[in-house]
């Protein structure tokens, strides 16, 4: 029973975990992280180098939930929206949303850090370099291996977020005689770094996500908190089209941004060594049927549902199952009873936003350059002006509501389907009948959200 339960066991210190690990905390039980990491916030600036992300309404929300925000809000840098890059150098700037709707990029590592030390200052048992080898679920003993040795440690409840090769996962699937899914993009990544100038100066504009897209490849910055920018190579994998494999010494690289990214060029003075240095990573979507075992093993976070970065929305997504999981809590007196409706509830919403990230990645590769879109998206800025309380488009929806993603990706597919029935074919609006646009938002979007 949850009544008696005294301990908690967290498999995994990144940045689900820690917090998991403050919730559980505050509800009164013994909380310890086990983490096959050395502790983060004794790396180096280059060991503990990571890809920003991006913290929007369910992340904040999340971190609201344990009166954190207001902290993590100091190491954040407010974005605006997405700054357009042609090959030519020409510059489109494409507004996130209406007035006042902004996105917060923060360091990945930061944050990371910033949980641990809340999560230490309240009780939380961290035991870092050390990895989970086994689950032996009949004895609820794990079998832990650091430098010192293997040795056997008892669990009463075990979580999982233990990222996308979770240990944990693979324990549980194996006992359902079940197997995951890892859906790859076909798409990889390789981080870069744009420095500030000599004077401290941000090199290109400070509050924009910057995209040079290029079809099926495409680079990307955010902005740090000191100015600079990280910097993000997406190539795809796929035979026939411009992969890492192909550019395999400082000369191919060198064309590569010549040709296709050449006013990033004089930003990254060191962008031929970051690129010889980082490795390059894949990209993939994990599936499964199984997030729980009887009443000792749960997962949550990229363990259960991991997805591609292209909607900012892996972190983002993690912290609102632990924040669903929270509000179920007090339903239950047992732990199974627990993980089975946290399954049921959230399952639907992990499957809606992992289907609307890979889209996205099409989105920003291959069609924020294109006119029938750059059109779609003022009419949408446009009708969100005109009805502000009525018309959000998908990433409205996603980025600056809680409403849950399954809902999400539905409204966005009924309105997607009304904008194509108005037949738009250039940039003035002044003829749409917002009286008909707004019967339609107040007869099918308003009363699908609010069942």
């Amino acid at each position: 029973m949850i009544k008696t339960t005294r301990k908690i066991t967290i498999c995994g210190a990144g940045l689900i975990g820690p917090y998991l690990a403050i919730m559980m905390s505050n509800r009164g039980f013994e909380v310890e992280v086990i983490e096959k990491r050395d502790d983060i916030r004794k790396a180096t600036a280059e060991s503990g180098r990571s890809i920003n992300l991006v913290m929007t309404s369910r992340g904040i929300n999340a971190l609201k939930k344990i009166k954190l925000w207001e902290e993590a809000k100091k190491i954040t840098m407010p974005v605006s929206g997405r700054m357009m890059h042609s090959v030519t150098g020409e510059l489109t700037y494409q507004p996130y949303g209406g007035e006042g709707d902004v996105n917060y990029s923060i360091s990945r590592t930061e944050l990371n850090r910033f949980l641990i030390d809340e999560a230490e200052r309240i009780g939380v048992k961290f035991i870092f370099g050390t990895s989970v080898i086994s689950v032996d679920h009949k004895n609820k003993v794990l079998m832990l291996e650091s430098k010192n040795g293997e040795k056997s440690y008892p669990y009463e409840v075990l979580f999982g977020t233990d990222g996308a090769g979770s240990v944990v996962r693979k324990k549980i699937l194996s006992l359902h005689n079940a197997k995951d899914r890892v859906d790859w993009l076909g798409v990889g990544y390789k981080e870069l770094f744009m420095p500030t100038t000599d004077g401290g100066k941000p090199r290109i504009d400070i509050n924009s996500l910057h995209i040079w897209p290029r079809g099926k490849h495409m680079l990307m910055a955010l902005p740090n908190l000191d100015q600079s920018f990280t910097m993000t190579l997406y190539l795809s994998s796929k035979e026939g089209e411009i992969t890492f494999d192909q550019l395999n010494n400082i000369s191919d690289v060198e064309n590569y941004f010549k040709t296709y990214h050449p006013d990033s060029i004089e930003h990254m003075p060191n962008y031929l060594e970051d690129f010889k240095m980082n490795k390059a990573s894949k990209l993939g979507t994990v599936r499964t049927d199984h997030w729980f075992y009887e009443d000792q093993m749960c997962l949550i976070g990229d363990a259960a549902h991991a997805i591609v970065p292209f909607f900012g929305q892996g972190t983002n997504a993690g912290l609102e199952g632990c924040v669903v999981f929270n509000d179920l809590f007090d339903q239950h007196e047992s732990w199974e009873s627990l993980f089975s409706d946290f399954f049921q509830t959230y399952k639907k919403n992990a499957d809606a936003i992992a289907t609307m990230a890979e889209e996205n990645y099409i989105e920003m590769s291959e069609k924020v350059g294109d006119e029938k879109f750059l059109r779609r998206k003022k009419l949408e800025s446009f009708l969100h002006e005109k009805l502000p309380s009525k018309f959000l488009n998908r990433y409205m929806m996603v980025t600056y509501s809680n409403i849950p993603y399954a809902n999400v990706y539905e409204v966005g597919k009924m309105q997607t389907e009304f904008l194509d029935s108005l037949n738009i074919e250039n940039n003035d609006f002044s003829n749409i009948d917002l009286f008909k646009v707004g019967q339609f938002l107040d007869s099918v979007i308003v009363e699908k959200l609010k069942k």
